[in-house]
C-alpha cells in the first residue's frame, strides 16, 4: 500500500518555478481577451488578427525586457506548460468535430486526398529549402508537418522540449500564427465571396496551419455562410 510522502526540495521548487510562470500567462490571457479580436477590412477582403497574436507579442515583450529577465529554468517550465496547454486545446477542438460526425465520413476521402497535398509541400517544398538554409536539425521540426498544435507533443516526446527540433517546430508555429492567420483570413475572405466553392471544401482548407490560421480562416467562411456555422467549424477542426 502506497503512502503519502512530504514533498521533496526538488518538487517544492519546482512549484516555486511553476507559479509565477503560470500566473504570467493567466494575465497575458485576460489582457488580450479584454483587448479581443480586431477586423480590418481591406475591400477585397477582410483580415481577422485573434487575441492569441496580441498574446504571442505580448509574450515576446515580456522574454525580451531586461528589467526582470526570464531565468532558462523559468523556460523550460514554460515550455512545457505548451504542452499542457495543446492538449486542452485539442480537447476543446474534439467538440466541434462531434456534432459534424456524419458530414466527416461522407468527406473521408477528400480529407484523405487533403493530407497528399500537405505532404507533397512539406516534403517535396520546405524540406529542401531548409535544407538549402542550412538550418540543421531543426529542419526536422519546422518540415515534417505543418505545425499544428499536436506537433508539439509529438516532437517534444520524441526530442524533447530543449532540443532543435522543437525549436524548429516553435519557430514555424510563431511565424504561422503571425503572419499565416492574415495572410489565410485575406485569402478565404476572398475566395468566400467567389461563391464558386463549397462552404466545407473551404472549411477544409481552413486546416493548413496552427489553431489560430483555422480560426481566423473559419470566421470568414462562417461570415459568408452563416447557416452552415456547425459543419464549417467541424470540418475546419478535422481538418486542423
Amino acid at each position: 500500500m502506497r503512502t503519502l510522502t512530504a514533498p521533496t526540495g526538488k518538487q517544492e521548487n519546482r512549484t516555486r518555478q511553476t507559479l509565477p510562470v503560470a500566473a504570467l500567462a493567466l494575465v497575458i490571457a485576460l489582457v488580450v481577451q479584454s483587448v479581443g479580436q480586431l477586423d480590418i477590412d481591406l475591400g477585397v477582403g477582410s483580415v481577422i488578427v485573434f487575441p492569441m497574436v496580441w498574446g504571442l507579442v505580448l509574450g515576446l515583450l515580456v522574454s525580451l525586457q531586461k528589467f526582470r529577465p526570464l531565468g532558462v529554468d523559468l523556460q523550460k517550465v514554460a515550455a512545457a506548460l505548451v504542452g499542457v496547454a495543446v492538449m486542452i486545446l485539442v480537447a476543446r477542438l474534439a467538440f466541434n468535430i462531434g456534432p459534424s460526425l456524419p458530414t466527416l465520413v461522407k468527406a473521408g476521402p477528400a480529407l484523405l486526398l487533403q493530407e497528399v497535398g500537405h505532404l507533397l509541400g512539406t516534403v517535396a517544398i520546405a524540406l529542401p529549402l531548409a535544407v538549402l538554409l542550412r538550418m540543421g536539425k531543426a529542419t526536422v521540426g519546422a518540415t515534417f508537418s505543418l505545425d499544428r498544435e499536436p506537433s508539439f507533443a509529438m516532437v517534444s516526446e520524441k526530442y524533447g522540449p530543449d532540443s532543435d527540433q522543437y525549436r524548429g517546430v516553435l519557430a514555424m508555429y510563431v511565424f504561422g500564427t503571425m503572419f499565416g492567420a492574415v495572410f489565410i483570413t485575406l485569402l478565404t475572405s476572398l475566395v468566400s465571396n467567389w461563391n464558386i466553392f463549397d462552404p466545407l471544401a473551404l472549411a477544409m482548407g481552413a486546416g493548413v496551419g496552427s489553431g489560430s490560421m483555422m480560426a481566423a480562416s473559419s470566421a470568414s467562411i462562417v461570415a459568408a455562410y452563416p447557416d452552415h456555422e456547425q459543419a464549417i467549424l467541424g470540418m475546419a477542426a478535422v481538418s486542423n
